[in-house]
C-alpha cells in the first residue's frame, strides 16, 4: 500500500527513490507533493463546481480585467519548454535522459491537447464574451502552460535550485491561465479545469509510459548501434 501511494503521489521515478531513500528534504517533500497531487485536484473540483453554477461564474468574471497585450498568454504558455531541454546543459540535473525527455513530453502534450480538444467539442461552453465562440471549457492555453511547468517539474525538482525553477514555471502558468480569465477569453472554470488536465497528462506519462518510453529510445539505441558496427 505504501509503494502504491508513494506511485500516486511522485508520479517520476528518480524523485520517488530519493523519497523512499529519504534523501528529499521536507519543505521540497511538501512542495512536490502540492504540485504534483494537491493542486491538480483541487483544480479539478473547484473547476467543476463553478462550472455547474453560471451565476457564481458570472460573479467571479466580473471581479478582473486587464489591458496586458494578448500577445503575453500567447508565447507565455510556451515558455516553460525551453528550460525542460537546456537547463541540464547548465548545471542542474534533470531527471531523465534529453531523448526520452523530448518522447514524454511530445506524448504528454498529445494527450493534454486531445482532452483539451474533444471536451470543448462536447460541453460547447459560451466564453464569457459570446463573440469568440462556444469553446470555452476548459482552456486550451492554461492547458499547455501548466503542461509545460508540470513537465519541468518533474525533471529539476530533485536537483539543487530544482524548486526556484519548478516555482518559477508555475507562477508563469498561473500568470498565463490569470491573463485568459482576466481578459474575458475564458471563464475561471476554464482555466481551473485546464491547468488540471495539463498537469495530469503529465503525471499519467510520467506514471504509466515513462518506463515504457525509456525501454523504446534504449532498444532503438541498441538497434542503431548494431547496425553501425556492421
Amino acid at each position: 500500500m505504501k509503494r502504491f501511494f508513494l506511485f500516486l503521489l511522485f508520479p517520476e521515478a528518480g524523485f520517488r527513490k530519493e523519497v523512499q531513500a529519504k534523501k528529499i528534504s521536507k519543505g521540497k517533500l511538501i512542495y512536490a507533493l502540492s504540485i504534483n497531487f494537491v493542486l491538480p485536484l483541487l483544480f479539478l473540483i473547484f473547476g467543476l463546481i463553478i462550472n455547474a453554477n453560471q451565476p457564481l461564474k458570472e460573479r467571479i468574471q466580473a471581479l478582473q480585467d486587464t489591458k496586458v497585450p494578448e500577445v503575453v498568454d500567447d508565447y507565455g504558455r510556451y515558455a516553460p519548454i525551453p528550460f525542460i531541454f537546456v537547463l541540464d546543459r547548465v548545471g542542474m540535473s534533470a531527471r531523465t535522459p534529453f531523448v526520452v525527455r523530448v518522447l514524454t513530453f511530445t506524448t504528454a502534450y498529445i494527450i493534454g491537447d486531445a482532452v483539451v480538444h474533444r471536451t470543448k467539442q462536447f460541453t460547447k461552453v459560451t466564453r464569457p464574451k459570446k463573440e469568440y465562440g462556444n469553446t470555452s471549457f476548459p482552456s486550451q492555453h492554461t492547458n499547455q502552460a501548466f503542461l509545460a511547468s508540470m513537465a519541468l517539474h518533474h525533471e529539476y525538482i530533485g536537483s539543487k535550485g530544482g524548486g526556484v525553477v519548478s516555482a518559477a514555471g508555475m507562477v508563469c502558468a498561473g500568470g498565463v491561465g490569470y491573463l485568459r480569465y482576466a481578459r474575458d477569453k475564458h471563464w475561471s472554470s476554464d482555466v481551473l479545469v485546464g491547468a488540471a488536465v495539463g498537469m495530469m497528462a503529465v503525471n499519467v506519462v510520467y506514471m504509466f509510459l515513462y518506463g515504457l518510453l525509456t525501454l523504446l529510445v534504449q532498444k532503438s539505441w541498441t538497434f542503431i548501434r548494431s547496425k553501425f558496427k556492421r
